[in-house]
């Protein structure tokens, strides 16, 4: 079975965004601001500021305080009497007052936290799902001329639910694998690479199909699969300086047309080849057979 070359992959998605990536930057944009990353950058804000609040506070509760100094005599059986030095209240570790103040912006952050977090949640069940398969969209119907902006917004229109429920239990099964170590994690991710460009293909595919033609699509390939996406690292770490000034948007709406087309590029690929191997049939993806 023939395979895929990654520097073709890139040269080709260079082509294919002649004369559109600015549109394909306006599309990854609203895909990423209605996909929680704004959100998502304000949460990691407010959770290292909370993160070194609690720290430093901790480190000044244990810091032991000093009263004011004093002499009295010490008492013993030799019959001796020395004058020592005491610090009244001697040692404390707990300060009522800082405390106090401590407990208080604890629960200030919690509570901001805990409301980012949940907002965080529904929009990306409810809209950052669907509008990564409207972008998936976008790029591989770009591919082919069809670069219309009103494509990144498609998936609301075609089986919302079903996306929505096939992305969601995606990125649930994904979640569980892992909380077993972080390399099943990630190999759980490559499993199902294709699922969004599957699912932007046939919004009415079940997750369980989407996730089964995945797992096909990505046998023996989800180490160059790894490759391929360590390729563009010193552009993400250029991204995420720029996201750094920009709630974490800029960058990554830079970065991500010439990901995405290249993503799309290698999906097309191995879509055909699927189709050509009789791993799945054409009118599966609402392809027309040749």
């Amino acid at each position: 079975m023939y395979t895929w070359n990654r520097p073709i992959l890139k040269a080709n998605a260079k082509l294919a965004l002649q004369h559109r990536y600015w549109r394909g930057f306006a599309v990854s944009l609203v895909a990423l601001l209605l996909s929680g990353t704004a959100i998502s950058f304000f949460w990691s804000r407010w959770y290292s500021d909370a993160m070194i609040y609690i720290w430093g506070t901790m480190r000044r509760l244990a810091r032991p305080s000093y009263g004011s100094y004093s002499f009295y005599p010490r008492h013993h059986s030799y019959g001796y009497g020395y004058g020592y030095g005491s610090f009244g209240g001697g040692y404390t570790y707990l300060q009522n007052d800082l405390l106090n103040t401590f407990l208080s912006q604890l629960l200030r952050y919690v509570a901001v936290i805990g409301v980012l977090t949940i907002v965080l949640l529904l929009v990306r069940i409810f809209l950052g799902s669907v509008m990564q398969v409207g972008q998936a969209r976008y790029y591989v119907h770009s591919r082919f001329g069809d670069s219309r902006f009103g494509i990144v917004f498609s998936g609301f229109r075609d089986c919302y639910l079903n996306v929505v429920g096939a992305k969601f239990t995606t990125g649930l099964i994904i979640w569980l694998w892992s909380l077993l170590l972080v390399v099943p994690g990630i190999v759980a991710s490559y499993r199902y690479y294709y699922v969004n460009f599957l699912l932007a293909d046939n919004p009415g595919l079940t997750g369980s199909r989407a996730r089964a033609i995945s797992r096909l699509m990505t046998q023996g390939e989800k180490g160059r699969l790894f490759v391929f996406d360590l390729s563009f690292l010193g552009w993400m770490l250029l991204a995420g300086i720029v996201n750094a000034f920009t709630f974490g948007t800029g960058g990554s709406a830079l970065l991500a047309p010439y990901y995405m087309a290249a993503r799309a590029e290698l999906y097309i690929f191995a879509r055909d080849r699927a189709i050509q191997a009789g791993l799945l049939h054409p009118a599966e993806l609402n392809l027309a057979a040749a």
